[in-house]
């Protein structure tokens, strides 16, 4: 079947923009997919008589695949191209969810999470590499901030929806109802995506395995790599954070209805939403990346302190805390700018790649929050405010060390390219 959005040809702007907003469309579900334990905590503890321990296991098994792919998924999409990638990956999450909505045991649970994680290592890479080859340069910030405003999206749906389909279905209708969804993504993504060729794409067979392992070496070797990604980690950990604990955290610490937290926990990411594209645009008019980059840092930071060391129980003042956390998070974008302009375009796909493999390491950090919360008070699902302020504590000290670490980035020079 030929496209019509054929790469051979002199692709229109806005057929190239439907091929880039198709893939997005998969790290928009496979972030809704992500985010799915914050709202079944107590089905996990009710079904399956799940410990906090458990839970976090259960969290984290999305990422013991995810973050390991990312040394090798980049350098499989400057290799291999984008489209038969993507269906693999989404074959992964379609499986994984099912797999996930057994009831049957936590192993159960477990494999299809790391299932999960498999097909999503894909999802914002592929985004990054597409907008890299499709779409103008100019246009990469804000491909990159729209992205990321559609996987807050498919967050927030993955909170505020599901919490209505379990309330109103069960868990199981639920599941096959996200399921489908999968499959009709799909089918467009069969219709719509195709790969525009590339260096790597047109070599012999037998000298992609070598191109793949130099790829590799020379981003590794790339000490900015490491200082960008760790940076984006910082940036991003408070959501990723949150992602799995703030239903709880407003639960058990401030007394709120589990659909009413499940709400106001939506509201940092609608900060993304805002902040994401916002930066992108941003960013295209004021060349100093990391000033914005250190902006976003401080008001993080600030949002952090008054959210956990000064409680209240204004849910429209929470809500305001956490939109303003993710709209000052969402500076996190920009690292992935910086990352793509370190390195040949044809690299591009392995440089993003190993800076969200640097980013996605803080999900381990669940264990961490888990064991604290664990140490200060044994029965889940009542931690008092101290108890969180505690596993907390690390969010805003992790956001002023991100501000320290920025300024060690190199500045890109007007041609977009870091200086050696």
């Amino acid at each position: 079947m030929k496209s019509f959005a054929d790469p051979e040809n002199n692709t229109p702007l806005f057929l190239a923009w439907l091929v880039t907003l198709t893939v997005a469309s998969f790290y928009m579900y496979e972030y809704f997919l992500r985010v799915l334990p914050s709202v079944m905590i107590s089905y996990f503890v009710g079904t399956f008589g799940a410990t906090i321990d458990q839970i976090s296991q259960i969290e984290t098994s999305y990422y013991w695949t995810y973050v390991p792919l990312q040394i090798f998924v980049g350098t499989i999409l400057d290799i291999y191209g984008v489209r038969r990638p993507l269906f693999i990956a989404l074959s992964s999450c379609i499986i994984g969810n099912t797999l996930f909505s057994f009831n049957h045991g936590l192993e159960w649970l477990i494999l299809g999470r790391a299932l999960i994680g498999f097909g999503s290592a894909f999802g914002f890479v592929a985004v990054l590499k597409t907008a890299n080859l499709w779409l103008p340069k100019k246009h990469f910030p804000i491909a990159i901030g729209i992205a990321t405003a559609m996987g807050s999206f498919g967050a927030i749906m993955g909170k505020a929806a599901t919490a209505k389909m379990i309330t109103s279905f069960g868990v199981t209708p639920s599941m096959d109802i996200i399921t489908t969804v999968g499959i009709a993504l799909t089918a467009i993504t069969f219709m719509l995506v195709y790969d525009r060729e590339t260096k790597f794409k047109t070599r012999p067979k037998n000298k992609k395995v070598k191109s793949f392992f130099k790829t590799l070496s020379t981003v590794l070797s790339n000490s900015q790599i490491w200082i960008i990604g760790f940076v984006g980690m910082l940036l991003y950990l408070p959501t990723q954070i949150l992602g799995l604990w703030d239903i709880s955290f407003l639960t058990s610490a401030y007394k709120i209805p589990p659909s009413q937290a499940a709400m106001i926990a939506t509201s940092i990411y609608w900060g993304w939403i805002i902040g994401s594209p916002l930066v992108g645009y941003i960013s295209e008019y004021i060349q100093n990346k990391i000033n914005i980059i250190i902006f976003g840092s401080i008001g993080a930071a600030i949002s952090l302190y008054l959210l956990i060391y000064h409680p209240v129980h204004n849910v429209n003042t929470l809500s305001v805390l956490l939109f303003l956390l993710g709209l000052f998070s969402s500076v996190e974008i920009l690292v992935f700018d910086l990352a793509a302009n370190i390195c040949r375009r044809s690299q591009t796909g392995t440089a993003v790649a190993i800076t969200n493999m640097l980013i996605m390491l803080g999900g381990y950090l669940q264990y961490l929050i888990a064991y604290v919360l664990k140490s200060s008070q044994s029965d889940i699902g009542s931690y008092s405010v101290q108890a969180f302020q505690s596993a907390f504590s690390i969010l805003p000290l992790g956001v002023i060390t991100a501000l320290l670490l920025s300024l060690f980035i190199k500045q890109p020079d007007k041609r977009g390219k870091i200086d050696d």
